[in-house]
Order: C-alpha cells, then sequence, then structure tokens
C-alpha cells in the first residue's frame, strides 16, 4: 500500500496559504504479510460473528429466517475453522454472514411487528362485547382477517399478544363460531 498524508485543516487564512489543498507530501509504502498469529485472528472474528449471531433467541423467526441464519452462519464457521484460508478469505467469510444475519435479523424484527399491529387493528376494529357484533359483511370480514392474521402469526408472535387482547380474540372468535360465521 502506499499512504500519503496532508493537512485537512480549513482554509480560514487571508493570506494565500491554502493549507487544505492537496501537496506533494512523503509518500510510506505499507507491506501487507501474513498474520503472525491467524488462530488469534479467527478467534476474534468468530467472537464477532457470534455475538451478531445470538444478539436475538431463535425463537422469534420463523422457521425458514432461522434455517437461513444458521446455514448462513454455519458457512462462515466453515471459512473460520478452515486453516488453509487465509485471514482475509476469514474475514470477507465473517462479513458476509454477519450481513446477512443482520439483515434476516431485522427482517424478522419488523415482520414481528407488523404482525402484531395487524392483528390489533383487527381486534381493536370489533367491539368488545360480543353481543354487539352485527351480521353486517363488514364486520364478518374483519373477523375473518382477525382469524387469518392470528392462524398466520408464529408462536413467538403469539406469545407477545397480551392476556386482555387474548381473551377479546377467544370470546370473538367463539362467538363467531357459535354463529356459524366463521
Amino acid at each position: 500500500y502506499l499512504v500519503t498524508a496532508y493537512d485537512a485543516s480549513a482554509n480560514d487564512e487571508d493570506q494565500s496559504i491554502f493549507y487544505s489543498g492537496n501537496i506533494a507530501a512523503s509518500y510510506l509504502e505499507l507491506t501487507v504479510g501474513e498474520a503472525t498469529q491467524p488462530d488469534a485472528v479467527r478467534a476474534e472474528l468468530k467472537a464477532e460473528l457470534d455475538k451478531v449471531y445470538n444478539t436475538y433467541p431463535e425463537k422469534i423467526f420463523s422457521e425458514d429466517a432461522w434455517a437461513q441464519i444458521e446455514d448462513a452462519y454455519n458457512e462462515a464457521v466453515a471459512t473460520l475453522n478452515n486453516s488453509s484460508a487465509s485471514t482475509g478469505e476469514a474475514y470477507l467469510a465473517q462479513q458476509t454472514a454477519i450481513r446477512f444475519i443482520q439483515s434476516k435479523q431485522t427482517e424478522t424484527l419488523q415482520a414481528n411487528k407488523t404482525a402484531l399491529e395487524t392483528f390489533r387493528w383487527y381486534l381493536n376494529e370489533l367491539p368488545d362485547d360480543t353481543d354487539k357484533i352485527t351480521s353486517s359483511s363488514i364486520v364478518k370480514m374483519a373477523a375473518q382477517k382477525l382469524f387469518q392474521c392470528y392462524s398466520d402469526m408464529n408462536s413467538y408472535q403469539r406469545s407477545q399478544i397480551t392476556g386482555t387482547e387474548k381473551a377479546k380474540y377467544d370470546k370473538i372468535k367463539a362467538y363467531m363460531d357459535e354463529k356459524g360465521e366463521n
């Protein structure tokens, strides 16, 4: 690598001295060689990967998302454990896995949030008192969308529903089942 430096100070002089201009400067040549302790580098890369991998518990992910996360993690770990891979290759594998895992984590957090918001929105569209539920098509549609939303939720998302919300849902579900409108 060839490195040069210059003064990046602001040009606040009234004179013709321009500190922030690019001027010829001494060059420093750097040579990057093999890591003297590749096992320590790999251990540090693995620790960083593990930290990202273990940020959230498996239960918040869908089975598909978790399988993809595990595949990315295991692929990176295989490269990290491969003594014939360079530390550069190990770093690239680790960074690729970290980016993928973080994107799945973000995607999953948003999906969980959206599922709960949708469930709560449909739940709030219906009255607490089932006697006030009418047989209008709008109410039936809201109830059916509520039931569909609930059935599409994973176990983690369902665990985030409060006791009051679950009681209201169960009451509406029982009422609609009794009326044969589910």
